[in-house]
């Protein structure tokens, strides 16, 4: 199964028409011969899959020969990053190749009026940065790697690569990247108060026992900005988001945040479940309450997108909006201050 930050379908993939049918039939034999020759010679440009993988995408990875849709267009680069993260993996060369068409693609995807999640823009442009400055291609690099930053991809990670260092020792190169922070934060924050804006309410209460058997419910706080972190100790996304609660708990606890964390979890019964929740609090920190939710809890949340999804209540104990899925500290921070301004 074709696993990426691209969830699509290939029975929806959408292939090119054909030439219009006004033309004579000895009109459309030549457009056609025309039309195959350059359809094979771009597929010739396409990077050749290596053995062994999963029949379904390399069907689909070459069933695109004329010029591709977006919608193809991000399947391809689905593909290619998905081929050039496993060969990386292997330490095989060929992964480079395969990032740099995953950029090339995405670029063409983005010309042709798709949208691209912000957190898969950081990947690919980080990885085609590390490929150019492998090669020797400093300014692309620097191109590439100002796109990956403003476009969400963290600095403490940028500065643990040594593959980085040559570009980090560049003279006034800080300066720059300070400047590419300061725009993606923009951009963060921008987002954030547009989902704020947007955001829908519906009613939203319980009264449960955290794990240490303590009352823990929605009005007991009212009068404080609550939010609600709906996960669980086996979702991946859940435990990255945790230390930016853990953040926000610690700096604005003080100012009138509580955070509480209902947990689903997918243990046989409900000490086993507790125990499992325990353990990550014991493990990371957690310094705020969670409790175990129930199917009732979770049923007054309209359209149940997945894990994580954080609620955002106000002073008054109104729902003001819905997050599903990982954000950055500075999307949960800047609607945190913003209902605290309230």
């Amino acid at each position: 199964m074709l696993r990426n930050w691209f969830v699509l379908s290939l029975a929806t993939i959408l292939l090119v028409g054909c030439g219009s049918s006004s033309k004579t039939d000895e009109a459309e034999t030549n457009e056609t011969d025309a039309e195959t020759k350059a359809d094979s010679d771009q597929a010739s440009t396409r990077l050749k899959l290596p053995e062994g993988l999963d029949q379904e995408m390399v069907e689909a990875y070459n069933s695109v020969q004329a010029e591709p849709s977006g919608r193809e267009l991000t399947m391809l680069a689905s593909i290619s990053q998905a081929v050039a993260s496993g060969l990386a993996q292997r330490q095989d060369d060929r992964a480079d190749d395969f990032f740099l068409q995953t950029d090339e693609l995405i670029q063409q995807a983005i010309a042709a009026g798709m949208e691209v999640p912000p957190q898969a823009m950081a990947s690919v442009s980080y990885n085609a940065a590390s490929v150019h400055l492998i090669r020797g291609n400093t300014e692309e690099a620097t191109k590439r790697l100002q796109k990956a930053v403003e476009s969400g991809f963290k600095v403490a990670d940028l500065q643990r690569d040594t593959r980085m260092a040559k570009l980090l020792e560049t003279e006034g190169f800080n300066a720059k990247l300070t400047k590419w922070v300061a725009v993606a934060q923009e951009k963060i924050r921008a987002h954030a108060m547009e989902d704020l804006a947007n955001g829908e309410t519906f009613p939203f209460e319980f009264d449960l026992k955290d794990i240490n058997g303590e009352p823990v419910s929605v009005a007991q706080h009212k009068g404080k900005v609550l939010i609600v972190d709906v996960w669980g100790t086996w979702c991946g996304p859940c435990l990255a988001e945790l230390p930016s609660f853990i953040k926000l708990q610690e700096q604005y606890g003080p100012k009138g945040l509580q955070i509480i964390g209902l947990n689903y979890e997918r243990g046989p019964d409900e000490k086993q479940n507790r125990q499992l929740v325990q353990k990550v609090v014991d493990q990371v920190g957690i310094n705020y309450p969670c409790a175990l939710g129930t199917e009732t809890v979770q049923g007054q949340i309209p359209d149940f997108g997945g894990f994580p999804t954080t609620l955002f209540i106000d002073r008054s104990g109104k729902v003001r909006m819905k997050a599903v899925g990982l954000h950055e500290y500075e999307y949960l921070e800047a609607i945190v201050k913003t209902l605290l301004e309230e």
